[in-house]
């Protein structure tokens, strides 16, 4: 969890890539790539999407760990995420942040077709308004590990405070 630029789906793939029993999915790249959706994904059934990704999408894979990327849910969704996450032996929920300036810059350095149709700036404060309320909200009701992610050292932290978290569930 965390702003958009604040490294999620960058951290999930790496660590998918560089440890044999983890499956990562982005839910927003799962809905552009694999359901041709568009941003805002307003009209859409979010929670038949983690269903699926949970059901369909992990349950063919061979792996132990999922790390999803689900940030593109309004805070409605959380109820619903977390009615999912039963079916997990072990959660863990990470939450990602980088200062203001630095999200601006990394989102500004992507060339994404949706980046076009809404500013980063809207983006940014959609999530900080909606979501990170949401975010919030559960922090009370689950453990979640906080991650700074605004340097390359930072990153090498992320990378080694994920792997250690799977590592020992």
């Amino acid at each position: 969890m965390g702003p958009p630029g604040s490294g999620k789906t960058t951290l999930g793939k790496h660590v998918a890539s560089i440890t044999d029993n983890v499956f990562f999915v982005s839910v927003g790249e799962y809905m552009r790539n694999n359901l041709h959706l568009t941003p805002p994904f307003e009209d859409t059934n979010r929670i038949a999407i983690f269903e699926e990704i949970i059901f369909e999408e992990f349950g063919t894979k061979e792996k132990k760990h999922l790390i999803v990327d689900c940030n593109p849910f309004p805070p409605e969704m959380w109820d619903a995420v977390s009615k999912q996450l039963i079916h997990f032996e072990t959660v863990r929920l990470l939450s990602m942040s980088a200062d203001i300036n630095t999200l601006q810059k990394r989102l500004d350095s992507r060339n994404r077709k949706d980046h076009l149709m809404f500013s980063n700036k809207k983006r940014l404060d959609y999530y900080f308004k909606k979501v990170e309320p949401a975010i919030n909200k559960i922090r009370n009701e689950k453990i979640i590990e906080h991650l700074q992610n605004e340097t390359a050292d930072d990153y090498k932290k992320c990378v080694e405070t994920t792997i250690n978290i799977y590592e020992k569930s």
